[in-house]
């Protein structure tokens, strides 16, 4: 009697192994799929990531080319202003100087 007694003790514990056995499988199924799952978003996250860098890539070489430009036209209004600068006290001083070879109350005739 106690050698059955036994068996079936030893029977019950077997059965709860296969039990526990059983779901471990399970957890490790879904374990799987998780990172199945999870590989999947990454990759989407990779591929998205990879995407906007390139888009922020083009974007800021867009950007850097349109602002050499405008720093080329800003640069090329100041040299045009300095240019007219330039004559503009040229013209002032041939005016000055035609005003001073009248003398001081003389007047060109209007002849």
């Amino acid at each position: 009697m106690r050698n059955r007694e036994l068996l079936k003790r030893i029977d019950r514990h077997l059965d709860q192994t296969d039990d526990h056995w059983a779901s471990i499988d399970e957890e490790l199924r879904l374990s799987r799929e998780q990172r199945e799952r999870h590989a999947e978003m990454f990759g989407d996250l990779r591929h998205f990531t990879r995407d906007m860098m390139r888009r922020m890539e083009l974007v800021t070489q867009e950007h850097v080319r349109a602002s050499t430009a405008q720093v080329q036209v800003s640069q090329e209004i100041v040299r045009e202003i300095r240019d007219l600068r330039e004559e503009s006290r040229a013209q002032r001083q041939a005016l000055l100087r035609m005003l001073d070879r009248f003398g001081p109350g003389e007047a060109p005739s209007a002849a």
